[in-house]
């Protein structure tokens, strides 16, 4: 089956793929895909992200981030009505 490629930035394309095909192979959406490019036959190879390793990099993402400092600022005097600017004269 023909299918086109869709242009998503300057750096990448997307490809759609059919519904009972998705559907067949038990995936759902927002599901994460991994894809693989053999240069030597030209080939791509689409197949379903192992979910331990999505759990696994969450959590190291989680463990990475670092603890926030609360620090009390100062508040600051907001003016509560913007100040008016004058137009300026147009020629035309």
């Amino acid at each position: 089956m023909k299918r086109k490629l869709i242009k998503f930035s300057n750096y990448s394309f997307c490809l759609t793929l059919p519904k009972f095909a998705v559907e067949r192979m038990g995936w759902k959406k927002g599901e994460e895909v991994e894809v693989e490019f053999d240069e030597a036959t030209e080939v791509l190879k689409i197949y379903k992200a192992a979910k331990s390793s999505n759990k696994a990099a969450k959590s190291e993402a989680k463990q990475e981030k670092p603890a926030k400092e609360t620090k009390a600022e100062p508040k600051k005097d907001i003016a509560l009505e913007p100040e008016i600017q004058p137009i300026p004269k147009l020629r035309w």
